[in-house]
């Protein structure tokens, strides 16, 4: 028996991913959860099981938030500003994700009740808008954790920043915030219907391994698409650029609002754990 082998494997753990690597991470989960609530025959649903994977993504994510949620508010002060921003993005989107999970879950159990489809139904629609814009704000979350992680010295990741130029970083925020999906069959990029990316600099960061092409539910019968994530690599590249100590061309934050949306009183109900 190889003993010294076995112990190598034993202790050849991969390390766990930084804090805000793992915070981008759960904006990519988003963006699929978003794409999975795309998919157009989710409109009118013939029958119950058709929710239960948009649902249980639903209920993963209001716990992936809340984790990182708690997280954060343990690794900072609380009378810190930027921190306590970062938290309070987080609590809003949990809060939301608990809403958007439970329209969810009460559709499901009114299709599972009545047997009967329903068109067009509101509580996907209102689901989906419940968290639209969760990538974006977890973008600017990790980007303020990694920069704080740095000021305080307890963890310095501007090593993992690689030499690209500022197409591409902005191209790879972009695609961070889940804004570009590729189009068949031309496979033209689109990015969110506001800057446009050229397909050379999606052929370059793909060749360099930091963002993939995943298949996505077709919203519509015409359109096949595959949105565009940042890899591992991706991200830990961008949350090294944002602990540099003048991080640039990195996505505005959208301001919070006073008070999370609430959801339709239609099809509300408490989700299953």
């Amino acid at each position: 028996m190889d003993t010294a082998s076995d112990d190598h494997q034993l202790f050849d753990v991969t390390p766990r991913p930084s804090l805000p690597e793992r915070i981008l991470a759960l904006a990519a989960d988003y963006t699929r959860h978003a794409d999975l609530l795309a998919d157009h025959r989710l409109t009118s649903p013939a029958k119950a099981d058709q929710l239960t994977a948009p649902r249980r993504s639903a209920e993963r994510l209001v716990r992936l938030s809340r984790d990182l949620l708690h997280e954060v508010t343990a690794t900072f002060p609380r009378h810190n500003t930027a921190p306590r921003d970062a938290a309070a993005r987080l609590r809003q989107l949990t809060h939301l994700s608990e809403l958007a999970a439970a329209q969810l879950d009460g559709l499901q159990r009114t299709l599972e009740a009545t047997g009967s489809p329903t068109t067009r139904s509101t509580a996907i629609t209102a689901a989906r808008g419940l968290t639209r814009l969760a990538a974006e704000d977890l973008a600017v979350c990790a980007y303020t954790v990694a920069g704080e992680l740095r000021l305080r010295g307890i963890a310095d990741h501007s090593g993992q920043a690689l030499p690209l130029t500022a197409t591409e970083n902005d191209a790879l925020a972009a695609i961070a915030r889940g804004h570009v999906a590729l189009t068949d069959p031309q496979r033209v990029p689109h990015v969110d219907a506001r800057t446009p990316m050229a397909i050379e600099i999606v052929r370059t960061l793909t060749a360099q391994g930091l963002i993939e092409a995943v298949p996505i539910p077709r919203e519509y019968d015409w359109r096949d698409q595959a949105r565009l994530h940042v890899t591992e690599s991706g991200r830990a590249h961008l949350v090294g650029l944002a602990s540099l100590p003048a991080p640039t061309a990195l996505p505005p934050a959208r301001p919070l609002a006073a008070k999370p949306a609430t959801a339709p009183a239609a099809g509300t109900a408490a989700p299953r754990r």
